[in-house]
């Protein structure tokens, strides 16, 4: 004779709505604004915001994941233009150097 055991009310992983992409899209993009000044930490956290919020929107979700998109996408433009300026200072640095050395 067989056993039946009730079944129990397990949550599917399968019904994912994309909320948790959403959520960590949004964490990720306001942490990424905030590493920007420092390339190496923000930019890496910014695409990741940009590709989260990507799948949410894809799955359904609007103003979390939109909101995880642009600071994602200020993010990254925030973190080039870092990299751009501080390889700008550096370049200017070393001139300076040069030439006092030079004297």
């Amino acid at each position: 004779m067989t056993e039946q055991h009730p079944q129990e009310n397990v949550p599917s992983s399968t019904n994912d709505d994309g909320r948790g992409f959403a959520v960590s899209s949004l964490v990720l993009g306001v942490l990424g604004l905030i590493c920007s000044c420092v390339p190496i930490g923000g930019l890496p956290m910014s695409i990741i915001a940009l590709v989260l919020g990507s799948m949410a929107k894809k799955r359904g979700q609007d103003g979390m994941a939109t909101a995880g998109i642009v600071l994602g996408i200020i993010g990254i433009v925030f973190a080039i233009a870092a990299m751009i300026f501080g390889g700008y200072e550096a370049i200017v640095e070393q001139q300076q150097s040069n030439t006092t050395m030079t004297q």
